[in-house]
């Protein structure tokens, strides 16, 4: 796009809820004064169709060279106004859409003249980096219709089987000899009560049987090269290697259990359990007579691990009930510090369980309970806070609630694809509006190694992951702009001077997408910009002392002049 000579301007009052604080006569009169603003109109809802007719209408009788759209947030409606403007086979990048709701008119309700006048420098700042933007440079990427899952658990075989029922070669990668994950080792799910065994069986014999789908089994990723649409991955199976191209990598490894070591005596006394222990008794049919104590907590909610699993309550909820249902005569005591059933669903198991006769006693995490015996577990004593009373229960068994943990393996995973993870190693998404990205682009994670979940969410994750990836790949090809940092905003690749490049490395050590390397040009060393890998993020231009490298969609000089409208 070159440098604009005529503008339009469009101003929504958002069904008129923005009328009451924002002066729009006095909006437009300041949009026409602006230099190259052929026209400025008022419309009070331009998303919606009589909208859209309206912004088409105009646009192409007056034929402006570029667009400023004042309204929502640009996440709100921009990516909607970008796609208009290329159906109507126009320039995208001739548009700006300046937040005058979100960030100015709801903030400043109660001050019209203040958000009025903030709304204006937001539209000269708008029209400003249009007037000084630059032809922006682009390169197309070709996308192979292949995906690589890693991991065989509930969540890998899910996205697995989407993406192969939408015509998409898939390679499933299982560490194991088998696939199946964490659902081979459940006895049953919570919240339905359904046997684990009978969802492992369904989705594993569905992905051993659909054609497009490769297991490879007893394998792990060693290296990654390459970029969304074509990956190389490096796979290590033993002493034997093997390079797999795929246009997207979907990160599916789950999560472990937290080994509860000098925790409530655990390794000490023998009846003392952790959840996935007690889950192995029930499969083998154990007698699970007596009584039963569940502590849960168990190395989550302190200061070394402050987060909740999320998972752990409902378990014991589901298994302090089967034991009951299995043995009426038993008892089980269930130890918390709150319970957390969120959903109707969830509430209704808690419901079962005190219908079943499950017990709740509430301990203080500064007052923990203490086990008492010498080679076996035989009693728990415990403050109930709610009664202020002690109470001394004699114990069978003792299982201990602990929390998912991230896979070790993690961080050395995240360092290869260039990707996030977050305070304890879990792969962080792009942003809380885009669940599952990552900030690589062609890069997702579903299931607990992305945070803990259950079953069921794992398997939604992995289907909801699949429609994402299939909608990428089926494009065949894209360009690079598409993959901008974050949904909905054009990524335009950075730009080197190289001129003006001292070969520092600055740059390519901040690149949180290792989209930057020096190369020798002429005896020298300078920048160059992997432009596919390249979100637009902007970070490298912030770190460049002599301004050798720039973002095409807000380079110095645009964001010079953009300043200058805000406070000249």
């Amino acid at each position: 796009m070159s440098r604009p000579e005529r503008i339009g301007a469009f101003l929504c009052t958002c069904g008129k809820t923005l009328a009451g604080s924002l002066k729009f006569e006095d909006l437009k009169n300041r949009a026409l004064s602006l230099p190259g603003v052929s026209f400025c109109h008022v419309h009070n809802a331009l998303c919606q169709e009589s909208g859209r007719e309206f912004l088409e209408k105009e646009i192409h009788s007056s034929r402006p060279d570029a667009v400023v759209i004042g309204g929502c947030s640009p996440r709100g409606h921009g990516a909607i106004f970008k796609r208009l403007f290329m159906e109507w086979g126009l320039d995208e990048e001739a548009l700006e859409v300046v937040d005058i709701r979100e960030g100015c008119a709801w903030v400043h309700a109660d001050t019209q003249d203040g958000a009025s006048a903030k709304a204006q420098g937001l539209l000269r700042m708008g029209w400003a980096k249009l007037a000084a933007r630059e032809p922006t440079q682009d390169t197309t990427v070709t996308l192979l219709d292949s995906a690589l899952v890693l991991g065989g658990g509930p969540a890998g075989m899910s996205a697995a089987m989407g993406l192969a029922r939408q015509g998409l070669r898939v390679y499933l990668v299982e560490k194991d000899a088998t696939i199946g994950g964490r659902l081979r080792s459940l006895s049953s799910l919570y919240p339905s009560g359904d046997e684990a065994a009978g969802i492992l069986n369904r989705l594993k014999g569905e992905v051993e049987t659909l054609p497009l789908i490769t297991i490879l089994l007893r394998s792990e990723i060693a290296g990654v090269k390459g970029y969304v649409g074509n990956f190389q991955v490096q796979l290590r199976g033993g002493e034997e290697s093997k390079i797999i191209r795929a246009g997207a990598i979907v990160l599916a490894m789950g999560a472990q259990s937290f080994v509860p070591r000098e925790l409530f005596r655990y390794g000490e006394l023998k009846g003392v359990m952790t959840q996935d222990e007690l889950e192995s008794g029930i499969l083998q049919g154990e007698d699970l007579g007596g009584t039963t104590v569940f502590i849960q907590c168990a190395g989550s909610r302190y200061p070394g691990r402050p987060y909740c699993s999320s998972i752990c309550c409902p378990v014991a909820l589901k298994n302090a009930r089967v034991i009951r249902m299995r043995r009426p005569e038993s008892r089980v005591f269930l130890l918390h510090r709150d319970v957390m059933a969120p959903g109707i669903d969830l509430e209704r198991l808690y419901h079962q369980a005190m219908e079943a006769n499950v017990r709740f006693l509430r301990y203080s995490p500064e007052l923990a309970p203490s086990l008492e015996g010498t080679d076996r577990v035989q009693k728990v004593k415990v403050l109930d806070i709610l009664s202020g009373r002690e109470t001394v229960l004699e114990a069978d068994r003792v299982v201990l609630s602990t929390p998912l943990v991230a896979n070790p393996g993690n961080a050395k995973l995240a360092e290869m694809l260039s990707i996030l993870t977050d305070d304890y190693g879990f792969f962080s998404d792009r942003s809380v509006l885009e669940p599952n990205r990552m900030v690589t682009p062609g890069v997702y994670a579903c299931g607990t190694s992305r945070w803990p979940c259950s079953v069921h969410e794992a398997i939604l994750q992995g289907q909801s992951v699949a429609v994402s990836v299939a909608t990428l790949l089926r494009r065949k090809t894209a360009r690079a702009s598409d993959f901008g940092p974050m949904e909905g905003v054009k990524g335009w690749p950075a730009v080197v001077k190289e001129s003006a490049c001292s070969g520092c490395g600055n740059c390519s050590q901040a690149c949180p997408s290792k989209a930057i390397g020096l190369q020798l040009s002429d005896g020298r060393k300078i920048a160059r910009v992997n432009k596919v890998r390249c979100t637009g993020c902007g970070t490298c231009a912030a770190v460049c002392s002599g301004g050798a490298i720039q973002t095409q969609t807000l380079s110095d000089s645009m964001a010079t002049k953009m300043i200058h409208e805000a406070f000249g």
